[in-house]
């Protein structure tokens, strides 16, 4: 149980995240073992950050990228665009001949 807590105190001194490691239960009690697993990869990740050498179990780490943002602003139209706001011309209700409260009658007589 000692040597247990001592990976766990060494893995959090190497710097991963406290999400991403287990407890001492979760191996001496067989209670969590995918959460074990999970630390371990971990493990093996920030390990290959620190030296390329070794082999990554798993995804390796991503490096953070800023966003990309254009440099000049694409349309400046102003407007607004028929297509998103629906065709001015054509059918309404009072072209229709739509009425509310009237029963409906498809047969057109």
């Amino acid at each position: 149980m000692e040597n247990i807590a001592g990976f766990i105190t060494f893995v959090k001194s190497y710097g991963i995240p406290e999400d991403e490691t287990f407890q001492t239960i979760d191996l001496y009690e067989e209670g969590d073992i995918t959460s074990v697993l999970q630390t371990i990869i971990s493990l093996s990740r920030y390990v290959h950050e620190k030296n390329p050498s070794i082999p990554v179990i798993g995804p390796k780490l991503s490096t953070r990228q800023p966003p990309k943002v254009p440099k000049k602003p694409v349309n400046l139209s102003g407007g607004w665009s028929s297509l998103e706001y629906g065709y001015m011309k054509g059918a309404s209700q009072s072209s229709e001949g739509v009425v509310f409260g009237k029963n409906r009658d498809i047969t057109g007589k």
